[in-house]
């Protein structure tokens, strides 16, 4: 961060991603001093047929992408499962004032244990860890008369 504030002083901000499918939930991040912005039940990474760990973007590659997602409302028409977990959005300020800019409300790091989103290396952790097994939230955010 020293690096960066010291070479580009025009940047404001870092923006990185926790992924507790495949990492963990940003422990070290939320050590650092990073904001934490969004928790969200993963959509993105598929384990393949083969055991492979891909993400979505990745099977729909070139100039056909933006056409691709425009096309079919954000899905993707290859093979896999998604990973059960979450991805976490953290946000470090390397401007002060930037942070007077944050659009997005910044979230307690208490939330993510209470949403049961605290994981390492895709195994829940906590004491509400995964009380709903997040297959069951995305079906219940993809189904519209999925009980809430």
């Amino acid at each position: 961060m020293r690096t960066i504030k010291r070479n580009y002083p025009h940047i404001g901000w870092v923006i990185s991603f926790a992924d507790g499918c495949q990492c963990g939930d940003g422990t070290i991040y939320r050590a650092a001093g990073f904001v934490l912005t969004g928790i969200k039940v993963n959509k993105s990474l598929l384990r393949l047929p083969d055991g492979s760990v891909t993400h979505k973007m990745t099977q729909v590659t070139g100039k056909n992408r933006a056409a691709h997602f425009a096309r079919t409302g954000g899905s993707w028409s290859g093979q896999g499962t998604p990973l059960d977990g979450y991805q976490m959005r953290y946000i470090y300020f390397l401007d002060p004032a930037a942070r007077a800019r944050l659009v997005p409300k910044e979230i307690a790091y208490a939330e993510i244990e209470r949403r049961g989103a605290g994981m390492y290396r895709g195994i829940a952790r906590g004491k509400q860890a995964m009380a709903e097994a997040p297959s069951e939230q995305r079906r219940r955010s993809t189904d519209p008369h999925a009980p809430s």
